[in-house]
């Protein structure tokens, strides 16, 4: 008998700047998705746990009790990330597409996807305080991760070539890869120009860059 296809545990609560990003990621996915009209935990709440983790992560470092309000709030996060997983399987009822479009990573179905993913549309970006900048991209279907790249001042001139991601000298490019569609870069200049683009990959491969887009972080 095939095994059903499920949600994947594709978070952990070593990488909790990833995890929160990831949980904002399913927020955004999930919110108007006809598919997932009555979630196990109401969308605002995992959004709101996120941005806790996010917050505990920059105070880790004032003492015990920060430290200790950083692993309380990846517990919660992490356990509020199971209970919506649980639901978007027996949602899904074995749908890897359905999975997805939540912005949820599934198990492998036994199928290779025959072509590569298209090119992602435009990141949204977040501008917070203490140097982090959020991006935020829609779902490609048949996407299993995706590569967020931001370059710090001048023009986006990161290119892609033969698979590979070209660098030019002298320009300062930041790259997160094995990511979900949501992601945070951290530790940023302040008052400092900002453009993002991001790549889709799957088993066939790696997808063009999406439109860039321009932001600043802030003081």
């Amino acid at each position: 008998m095939a095994r059903l296809t499920k949600v994947k545990i594709s978070w952990g609560k070593t990488k909790p700047l990833s995890m929160a990003g990831f949980a904002h990621g399913t927020v955004t996915a999930m919110t108007g998705n006809t598919n997932f009209t009555k979630p196990a935990v109401v969308l605002t709440a995992i959004d709101a746990a996120a941005t806790r983790v996010e917050t505990a992560w920059a105070n880790r470092k004032n003492g015990p009790s920060a430290k200790d309000e950083l692993t309380n709030s990846e517990n919660d996060l992490d356990a509020l990330l199971h209970t919506q997983a649980d639901y978007v399987t027996v949602t899904a009822a074995g749908d890897a597409t359905i999975i997805h479009s939540g912005g949820w990573v599934s198990t492998k179905s036994g199928t290779t996807p025959a072509t590569l993913p298209d090119a992602p549309n435009a990141p949204a970006l977040e501008s917070l305080s203490g140097g982090i900048i959020r991006s935020k991209v829609g779902t490609v279907t048949g996407a299993t991760m995706y590569t967020h790249i931001l370059v710090l001042n001048g023009d986006f001139n990161v290119t892609i070539q033969n698979g590979q991601i070209n660098v030019p000298v002298g320009t300062i490019a930041i790259i997160i890869t094995g990511g979900k569609i949501a992601e945070t870069f951290i530790g940023l200049p302040p008052l400092t120009k900002v453009s993002v683009a991001v790549i889709a990959h799957n088993a066939a491969g790696s997808s063009s860059l999406s439109p860039v887009v321009s932001s600043s972080t802030m003081s």
